[in-house]
């Protein structure tokens, strides 16, 4: 029936939506998924589609399969990328079918393999599945990338599946599969960089490490392009946060440049100790203990050479935002000093009245108010003026190879056109200005 109604008729997208709506208020979903997959037999396809087909189908108790078809359909409408590869796998866990996001959490991880996300998310999907390359390929994605602020736990989950699995393997005696479980995760625990510095007192003292790429791991941007992350951006007084460290799971082979910088005097005895590590996990494991004394100047440069790295490109994602941006007011409070308290006076607190009694009132009454003297006015606006570009721009990167022996050229062409302009004023609000670019 369905089938006919759009061969002879094209309704709009909105018209099909309303009558998809109908369907679904009336409970008909065996004719909704009929409607559905007609429409999108007859080209009329809209992304929301799939989604609603997929849940109409559970609740019709289709088989797995056909949903997961769906599921699928739904990423490539919008050309399969590693987005819509997460958001089916995750539609598909909220569904229930586990291996069917496993395999979408796969194909993204392969789209973009220094992400996180999809190891992370397959953690407790490999725990329910009880499948030994589920469990192996989880556990050891998170192992190698998963270095954001939770990054502790998220491994102690991963080493815990580890040993569920060989414990299982153990039990069905399936030696193989179990000592290919254990050179993976091996191999996943290897770091191929591990620099810690620690300290005691109440001041700061902030890490950062330059590998051989370019990429600089900081407090403020605390991932490299060179795989490097800084776990923790510590300060005192508590001694278990005296401490920073940065973490280069594959690493390019070459120097890396380790500065340590001290922002506060109240270091006890001006001293950090500085721990390198190179190839931990590994026979070739090396570890290096050094005392620091700031003198004469506030910071520490160390080069250190990092033979046999294994990583091969730059990574172009980034684990997770700034580990130390959201205590920028403590630093600055330990360089003001803490304010000392006063009390209140009258003065004060009239002002305080004063301010919350204009913020109740509104604008045009406030702006009628004749003023008296010491009385608050009206609400204030500040213009800012923004510059916008128009016409066409071009933006070169360059980034060489950590060879030396190529240079990879990016461009990017921007293209701007200003297309309507608002003019606002105080008394009228916004209106439109039909000379756009004036």
């Amino acid at each position: 029936m369905w089938q006919t109604f759009f061969a002879k008729n094209k309704p709009s997208n909105q018209l099909v939506e309303q009558h998809a709506t109908y369907l679904v208020d009336q409970l008909q979903h065996e004719h909704l998924i009929a409607y559905l997959n007609a429409a999108i037999i007859a080209g009329q396809s809209q992304p929301w589609m799939y989604e609603v087909l997929a849940v109409t189908m559970e609740i019709a108790n289709r088989p797995p399969e056909e949903i997961e078809r769906v599921v699928l359909s739904m990423a490539d409408f919008g050309n399969a990328s590693y987005e819509s590869m997460m958001y089916s796998g995750a539609y598909l866990s909220n569904l229930g079918h586990d291996q069917a996001a496993l395999r979408m959490y796969r194909q993204a991880a392969r789209m973009s393999p220094d992400r996180p996300e999809p190891y992370s998310l397959s953690i407790k999907l490999a725990g329910r599945t009880e499948v030994p390359d589920d469990a192996i390929w989880a556990a050891c994605g998170v192992l190698r990338n998963a270095w954001g602020p939770d990054y502790q736990s998220q491994h102690e989950q991963a080493e815990d599946l580890i040993t569920e699995a060989e414990k299982k393997l153990r039990k069905a005696n399936d030696e193989n599969q179990l000592s290919k479980l254990q050179q993976l995760a091996e191999d996943a625990r290897q770091r191929d960089l591990m620099v810690r510095v620690n300290w005691n007192g109440t001041g700061d003292i902030d890490l950062s490490v330059e590998d051989p790429a370019g990429g600089i791991a900081t407090y403020e941007t605390r991932d490299s392009t060179g795989g490097g992350a800084l776990l923790n951006d510590g300060y005192g007084p508590i001694p278990e946060n005296c401490y920073e460290a940065y973490v280069c799971p594959m690493g390019f082979s070459g120097e890396y440049v380790v500065k340590i910088t001290k922002f506060s005097e109240k270091i006890v005895g001006n001293r950090a100790v500085l721990t390198i590590v190179t190839h931990a996990g590994t026979p070739a494991e090396k570890k290096t203990t050094k005392s620091i004394k700031f003198e004469a100047t506030n910071e520490f440069v160390m080069r250190i050479k990092l033979d046999e790295g294994r990583r091969e490109q730059r990574r172009t994602v980034f684990i997770g935002g700034p580990v130390g941006a959201a205590r920028d007011w403590e630093r600055k409070a330990q360089q003001v000093g803490r304010p000392t308290h006063r009390a209140v006076d009258r003065e004060t607190r009239q002002a305080v009245a004063e301010m919350r009694k204009s913020r109740r009132q509104p604008v045009v009454q406030a702006l009628s108010i004749q003023q008296s003297p010491g009385a608050v006015g009206g609400i204030g606006f500040a213009p800012i003026v923004s510059i916008i570009p128009e016409g066409a721009t071009l933006a070169a990167r360059a980034v060489v190879s950590p060879d030396r022996r190529y240079v990879r050229m990016g461009i990017s062409p921007t293209f701007n056109q200003i297309i309507d302009v608002a003019v606002f004023s105080f008394q009228g609000g916004a209106s439109t200005n039909p000379a756009a670019g004036r």
